[in-house]
Parts: structure tokens; C-alpha cells; sequence
């Protein structure tokens, strides 16, 4: 990323837009660090935000916070493994990047109505970047800053798949291009972000449930397809609260088998969750209560079998 710091003729300014969340004290750390940053949201919002928010900075590649945005592993001053933010690579200037990134913290969907677009998570961007690649002026919105400049890469961080991934507009701006303003997210981008949601959840399930069952014999990938599988069953029937989800997920976990498919608790559960007269809460409920009952069955079965 640093690689043609030396030779001045050609080196190409880093930033980062780093997460707040992904970050304890970040507005603190860099008000200590000496390098050029400014968070995203400024006015009102600044001082009930700046916390959740995402900052740009401008990176030294001799400087420690450099280092420590770069550096894996479990000490608590490393952050890449976390996934802190994007890095971006521009000879644009540190206003102009940051007059650019901060349209996309705030957008508007088809309809008009505006809301927050966390763009610093690296899965939830390349993901949307992903999505609209084939769109020459949606594209653009992204790496074009001005007439003159434009971003030349966006690298991020899959933390869940260990892989770090770049994205780079190689081609010339073309002038029949305007410079977009505020983004607006048409339904299929909004459908875009809603299934990276539902990844995300995923995900973060998996990694919870092997931290909780450290002796599965499963890898955070196959955990992850079956927190797809229950919580894609479950929705059918309505069930579709994270808190809800993450029960009967885990309960499948902790039982060793699939509602789907199970053929002796399946049947039972299938029942419940097709009840219209329950509230997802209550179904999940029921189904907590069948297990309860179903492993105290066989416990006393195995019991008696003992005694023979």
C-alpha cells in the first residue's frame, strides 16, 4: 500500500475511512495521533454520532496508528483482523476525499427517504460495489471526486474469509459523466444490502455459536450454512427477529440436528411454526419448551434402559 512512498513523483496519497464502532476512543486516538482526519458527520449530528461514525485520515506510512490499522493479530492495538474501515488510495486532496465520502454516509432511497449507509464496513461496500459494477454511472458516483480527480483503489478486509480484496477504476472518467450528488438507492440496490444483511447475520452467528461450542467439528464456514439454512426455514413461518433466529439456531446447534429434516423433532416444530395463532416470540418459545421436554424424555429412557 506504501510501496512508492519513496519515490515522490509518482506516490499516490493512502486514507482510510475508519468505523467508530470498530474502534474504542477512535475521535480520541486520532486527536493524539498528529495525522490529518475529520469525521464524516459534522453540525448536530457530530456530537451524538461521532462515536458510530466514520472518520478520514490521512495515513504516513511511518506513523504507529499506520502500523496498527495494518498489523493482524490479538493485541489490542492491531486492528486489521477487526475489519476496522476501507483504505483508499487518491491524489485528490484531503478536503476534496472527504467532501466525496461523506455523500455516501447519508443516502436516499427511490422514494426519497433518507438514512445512514455504513459504506466504512468493508463486507457491507464491496458487496454493494459488487452490485453495481456493471453500472458505468452508479460506478463513477464512487470514484470520481472531481473534474480533475478521481479515487484510484478502494481496498477492504473480508475478516469472516481472511482475504483482503481491492477494487480499482482503471479507465479514464468520461465527460459525458456528470459528478453525481447524493446517491439514491433504487429497490434492487435496497435488495442488495438487505440479503448482505442477512450474510452478515450469518456470519456473526457462526463465529458466536464456536466461540460458545468450542468442540464442534465444524469450520466457521460450514457453521455459517447452518445458520443460512435455519434461519431461511424459519422465515417462511414469520420468524425472522434476530433474537429469535439466534435461539432456534442455537438450539439446533446444541441439540446436533435440523428442524428441517430431523425426522423425529422436526415434524413437532414445523407444527408450532405453522401455528397462525402464535407471535414469532411464542413459537420460539414453544419450540425451546419441546426441547426441554424431548431431551428430558430421552434422558429418562436411557436411565431406565441402565436399570435393566
Amino acid at each position: 500500500m506504501f510501496a512508492d512512498l519513496a519515490d515522490h513523483s509518482t506516490f499516490t496519497p493512502t486514507y482510510a475511512v475508519l468505523d467508530a464502532v470498530k474502534i474504542p476512543n477512535l475521535s480520541e486516538l486520532l486527536a493524539v495521533s498528529d495525522l490529518e482526519h475529520r469525521c464524516l458527520v459534522k453540525g448536530a449530528e457530530y456530537d451524538e454520532l461521532r462515536d458510530v461514525s466514520p472518520w478520514l485520515v490521512r495515513l504516513e506510512a511511518d506513523h504507529a496508528l499506520t502500523r496498527h490499522l495494518l498489523t493482524s493479530g490479538d493485541a489490542p492495538w492491531t486492528y486489521w483482523d477487526d475489519a476496522p474501515g476501507i483504505f483508499v488510495r487518491s491524489g485528490a486532496s484531503f478536503d476534496a476525499v472527504w467532501r466525496h465520502f461523506r455523500k455516501f454516509s447519508k443516502v436516499r432511497d427511490a422514494d426519497g427517504r433518507w438514512m445512514y449507509f455504513r459504506f466504512c464496513d468493508p463486507d457491507a461496500l464491496h458487496a454493494y460495489l459488487g452490485h453495481i459494477q456493471t453500472n458505468p454511472s452508479k460506478i463513477m458516483q464512487w470514484f470520481r471526486v472531481d473534474t480533475t480527480t478521481i479515487i484510484d483503489q478502494i481496498i477492504g478486509f473480508d475478516s469472516f474469509d481472511d482475504l483482503a480484496w481491492s477494487v480499482t477504476y482503471a479507465a479514464d472518467p468520461p465527460d459525458t459523466i456528470a459528478i453525481a450528488g447524493t446517491p439514491i438507492f433504487t429497490p434492487e440496490d435496497m435488495a442488495r444490502l438487505t440479503e448482505y444483511r442477512r450474510d452478515s447475520f450469518d456470519r456473526i452467528t457462526a463465529l458466536a455459536l464456536l466461540d460458545s461450542y468450542p468442540k464442534l467439528a465444524l469450520n466457521k464456514k460450514e457453521m455459517r450454512d447452518v445458520c443460512r439454512t435455519i434461519r431461511t426455514w424459519v422465515a417462511r413461518f414469520g420468524v425472522t427477529g434476530a433474537r429469535d433466529v439466534r435461539r432456534l439456531v442455537n438450539l439446533s446447534v446444541y441439540l446436533g440436528m435440523r428442524y428441517d429434516i430431523d425426522p423425529t423433532f422436526g415434524p413437532g416444530c414445523e407444527h408450532v411454526l405453522r401455528d397462525e395463532g402464535l407471535k414469532p416470540g411464542q413459537k420460539v418459545d414453544r419450540i425451546v419448551a419441546m426441547a426441554k421436554h424431548w431431551l428430558s424424555a430421552a434422558s429418562q429412557r436411557e436411565a431406565s434402559y441402565g436399570t435393566r
